[in-house]
């Protein structure tokens, strides 16, 4: 039988990590979209599972570049959090979310931990277009 991974809660008792809403939303993916860092950490601790994706196919590093929380960031990508999942029908990536919330800290993470600028989403979009269009990150 796999290993039970589990988190102990305020009250003592021990709650697992990856216990999911019916969205498949996961404490991680709600701790990285709200900026939590510390619950973030602690969840990464106890063997949170990193690339998770919800019902939409969004993981918690999507989820974490749309408020531009750069240290939840940090620490899903230094965890291993990878760049490379695609959400289900539009198929974004983390890179395409930041650059369309117009979270240029966040853009320059990613690409600094490898993600790919033409990836191609479901329309054929890439993130790099999405940088240079009128009012986004560069002109």
């Amino acid at each position: 039988l796999a290993e039970r991974k589990a988190a102990v809660g305020r009250n003592g008792k021990e709650y697992p990590v990856d216990t999911a809403t019916m969205e498949d939303v996961t404490s991680l993916h709600k701790a990285s979209m709200y900026g939590h860092g510390p619950v973030v950490e602690a969840l990464i601790a106890a063997g949170a599972e990193l690339n998770v994706v919800d019902t939409h196919g969004r993981t918690p590093l999507m989820l974490s570049c749309h408020n531009g929380e750069e240290a939840v960031l940090k620490a899903l990508l230094e965890s291993g959090a990878s760049t490379l999942p695609k959400t289900r029908g539009a198929g974004a990536t983390a890179l395409m979310m930041a650059a369309q919330s117009g979270q240029t800290g966040a853009v320059r993470l990613l690409l600094e931990a490898g993600a790919v600028a033409l990836e191609a989403d479901a329309s054929g979009r890439c993130a790099i277009r999405t940088l240079y269009e009128p009012n986004k990150l560069l002109r």
